[in-house]
């Protein structure tokens, strides 16, 4: 026997290692296959919750709040401008919106038309909107308003606190108090035409927003003697 033909292997022995080479490729496909299907899923969840995460940045949603039911943490604040400074407790008595905002807040872009007419037509009704500047310049907020025309009151939350003792976490955020002082809800997000008349009305006809179950319900506050939440 040759030395060449003692090298070579033997022709059982090439064929099984043909099928095995055949077999590893069909797996390694088939594992790929299986990633990129596996893959899909993923990618439509995560498209689904950014389409999810966009509608509630920029949709008005109540939201559970501390303050549901108590008393709102009083504010005297200087206007954005020369204007006089705009002190909580001089509208004891009316519904008062306190509406969070910034300039640089797309969202609040999107609400300030429709805020600016929930004021006018509210004008001497014992409803009393106030905007309050977060985390940005007076100077800013001066354009912003002259851009979208604002006529309701605008003041200034120099160091924050304001928006801390209202427990605000980003903007724009709206709370909507009673005619007796105390919270009665609050809004995350762009407010939309008729939202805030239909909160209005509500609270007005003695329904609360309740930070328990994120409903309104009818009846009277059983919290109206205390400061403790809604329960």
């Amino acid at each position: 026997m040759s030395v060449s033909a003692s090298l070579q292997e033997p022709s059982g022995t090439a064929d099984r290692s043909v099928v095995a080479d055949h077999g590893e490729m069909v797996w390694q496909g088939r594992r790929r296959r299986g990633r990129r299907w596996l893959a899909v899923p993923a990618i439509v969840a995560v498209f689904g919750f950014s389409i999810v995460l966009a509608k509630g940045l920029h949709q008005p949603q109540f939201a559970p709040s501390a303050l549901i039911g108590r008393s709102a943490p009083a504010f005297n604040l200087k206007s954005i401008d020369s204007g006089p400074a705009v002190d909580l407790a001089r509208f004891d008595g009316q519904v008062v919106v306190v509406n969070f905002w910034a300039s640089w807040c797309v969202p609040c872009r999107e609400e300030a038309s429709t805020l600016e007419q929930f004021a006018r037509r509210n004008a001497g009704t014992g409803v009393q909107l106030i905007g309050l500047l977060y985390s940005d310049t007076p100077t800013n907020a001066r354009e912003f308003r002259d851009e979208f025309g604002l006529t309701y009151p605008l003041v200034d939350d120099p160091n924050g606190s304001t928006a801390i003792d209202y427990g605000v976490r980003g903007v724009p955020e709206t709370f909507v108090i009673g005619p007796d002082g105390r919270v009665m809800a609050r809004l995350i997000g762009a407010v939309e035409p008729n939202t805030l008349d239909d909160v209005v009305q509500r609270v007005l006809a003695g329904q609360t927003f309740t930070s328990k179950n994120d409903h309104y319900r009818t009846g009277p506050n059983p919290s109206a003697t205390t400061d403790s939440p809604t329960p």
